[in-house]
């Protein structure tokens, strides 16, 4: 907990990681990873009815995807050397029995599965999200274009599933 520290007058590097509790649930990867990519096509401070705009153009690039996946798993390989750390100041070893921690090698030899795991997981995210605003034209008082948004998530899987389909026919 960085908001208490144990010795306030220790130099240190400390992590704040955010959460969104919004509708937080344990999801998997891929569906976290793609739902964030998602969400940068929608822009939610738009002023008139319905309340918010989809761009599909600014779904994030290949290029842009294969940053965000090294910056990911460089954090995720840092983290587990921190934990290693710490285990090896106690005679721990790792989760393969070694005393080597584990390394990520290379993003780029494994961009193709993580594509893939994203953007199955942006589809399934946009479908979560259209069946969750279709729910919403009949209970919720918010005034915003649920039926709208249900459309554009639809729209939306129907072009990435579209786009996935020749993509898969090509390899």
């Amino acid at each position: 907990n960085i908001l208490i520290l144990n010795d306030p007058e220790a130099d240190g590097y400390y992590d704040l990681l955010p959460i969104d509790f919004e509708y937080s649930g344990y999801n998997f990867r891929g569906f976290d990873i793609g739902n964030h990519f998602n969400e940068w096509c929608y822009d939610y401070t738009y002023s008139q009815p319905p309340y918010f705009s989809y761009h599909f153009e600014d779904y994030p690039t290949l290029a842009q995807q294969e940053e965000f996946w090294s910056a990911y798993l460089t954090a995720r390989q840092n983290d587990r050397r921190m934990s290693v750390d710490v285990n090896r100041s106690s005679g721990g070893t790792f989760n393969d029995g070694s005393a080597r921690p584990p390394v990520y090698e290379d993003a780029k030899r494994d961009f193709e599965k993580l594509w893939l795991e994203a953007t199955f997981g942006a589809l399934y995210s946009h479908l979560f999200w259209a069946a969750w605003a279709l729910i919403q034209t009949q209970i919720s008082s918010i005034r915003f274009g649920f039926s709208h948004y249900a459309t554009a998530r639809m729209d939306a899987y129907h072009r990435m599933k579209k786009s996935l389909q020749s993509h898969l026919e090509q390899r």
